[in-house]
């Protein structure tokens, strides 16, 4: 029996599955080389996360944007218009000879995440039968954190042979190949029709996000600073939820976020998510700045703890479409707990295996969290609200790709450079700074462990 109730829906959406596939391989490749990235153009590490947290913000903007995009282009046009970005930006990447342009060329390929991702969560939704949606997103999230396995290998292999600006070049190849294959099997779910875009909702999320991130750098390094740009991103967010209930035709429906059944599934999410980056982001940073890794020694190490997350994806979706969302999802925020913990008792010692020990078993518990809990927060909203259910869903998921990197390195950062000036040694003082950034990542995780019982017991409690 196919996927999708038929063989070319099947082919279609797995061809989605490999978009969303480079898409997340896009998030995920820069990791490893900010290192590389910062020796070569001179730059510290606030400074380069913005490759991260830059980059997110155009890919958040266009996220928010989909529910228009859905409307008013058809599948094809959104798929090709994506992949073509993918292919441009990564040339563009490939050849930056300075940081500026590096950053403004990442940028560009925030766009095609943003609409890749998201147009391949639209379409499972709207193909998947509904016995089979839990294995059909986790088929889906199987490919999208398959990538974070296969990126930092492959980057730190290809940095330690040709240098960092090579890692672009699979996603050329990738993207290349979509471009065609594309062309032979994609047709058209969604039909066109009139929609207007509220180009000022965009620009005010835009700089919103930026202030916000902003300030998360320097919340710990200059606090009053930093807590002056939380509460301008703050007010800013406000305008922009409340220009969303006056105006005409919305750049976001805020309406799935009365349903008490759907906006604590947004939050489970952002917190999983943040789990990602405490894991994927810090430990790089960790691996190479304390303890001398290698690009290519931290690629493979990363490699063996993302293939945890990958595995539990798919199994975790079958799970859901037999026993639901409890104790499932409780279970797994459990696991990103413990291996928080752990990572954090041990990263003191320097004692590499148990932190990756840890690292694997926070792994697992993102696994078994990020995809049942979009199924459950989306299978409660109706056909017509999906769409923008799956924009918030998705803007929930790269709002946390920009606010996570800030806050970790921000925090990471401070702390590293109070030891140093102290006079610790630079193991110390990466180390300091990676403990200090995984009590902030361990207190969110608490936090969506005691909400995780509250949603899946009382609100999606099967009768």
């Amino acid at each position: 029996m196919s996927l999708m109730g038929n063989r070319r829906d099947t082919v279609m959406v797995i061809i989605l599955y490999i978009s969303a596939f480079s898409a997340a391989y896009c998030n995920n490749l820069i990791n490893v080389a900010l290192v590389e990235v910062m020796k070569d153009f001179s730059i510290s590490s606030v400074t380069a996360q913005w490759l991260v947290s830059g980059y997110t913000i155009v890919t958040v903007i266009t996220v928010m944007s989909m529910a228009f995009i859905y409307r008013r282009f058809t599948t094809r046009q959104i798929f090709f218009t994506a992949q073509s970005v993918f292919f441009v930006a990564g040339i563009g990447c490939y050849f930056a000879p300075t940081f500026p342009i590096l950053l403004a060329v990442r940028l560009f390929q925030g766009i095609g995440v943003g609409m890749a991702i998201t147009l391949m969560m639209n379409v499972v939704m709207a193909l998947a039968p509904v016995e089979k949606r839990g294995f059909a997103m986790g088929l889906g999230s199987t490919f999208v954190t398959l990538a974070p396995v296969i990126a930092p290998a492959v980057s730190g292999i290809m940095i330690g042979s040709f240098g960092w600006h090579s890692i672009f070049a699979p996603l050329v190849a990738i993207s290349g190949t979509l471009l065609v294959t594309g062309a032979v099997f994609l047709r058209n779910v969604n039909k066109s029709r009139s929609a207007s875009l509220d180009v000022f909702s965009a620009l005010l999320m835009a700089v919103a996000l930026a202030v916000f991130a902003f300030g998360l750098t320097r919340l710990v390094s200059h606090t009053l600073l930093g807590v002056a740009c939380l509460l301008v991103g703050g007010a800013l967010f406000a305008a922009f939820a409340h220009r969303q209930h006056v105006i005409d035709d919305p750049f976001l429906v805020l309406t799935p976020l009365k349903r008490l059944k759907f906006w604590p599934a947004c939050i489970l999410v952002f917190i999983a998510v943040m789990s990602v980056f405490s894991v994927n982001l810090l430990l790089p940073l960790y691996f190479q700045g304390g303890l001398g890794f290698t690009a290519l020694d931290v690629g493979l190490l990363m490699l063996v703890v993302a293939i945890f997350n990958s595995a539990l994806g798919l199994f975790s979706g079958r799970l859901y479409d037999i026993f639901g969302s409890w104790p499932l999802i409780t279970i797994g925020y459990g696991f990103i707990v413990v291996g928080q913990i752990v990572m954090l008792v041990m990263a003191g010692q320097y004692l590499v295996v148990p932190i990756a020990v840890g690292a694997c078993v926070a792994s697992v518990g993102i696994g078994m969290t990020t995809s049942p809990i979009q199924v459950a927060g989306l299978s409660t909203l109706e056909l017509e609200l999906q769409p923008h259910g799956v924009s918030l869903m998705s803007a929930s998921i790269q709002i946390t790709g920009c606010i996570a990197p800030s806050l970790y390195v921000g925090v990471m950062n401070a702390l590293q450079d109070q030891a140093l000036a102290a006079g610790a040694a630079m193991n110390a003082a990466v180390a300091s700074g990676l403990c200090a950034a995984l009590c902030v990542a361990l207190a969110c995780s608490v936090i969506a462990l005691v909400l995780s019982v509250v949603y899946t017991r009382v609100i999606l409690k099967r009768t």
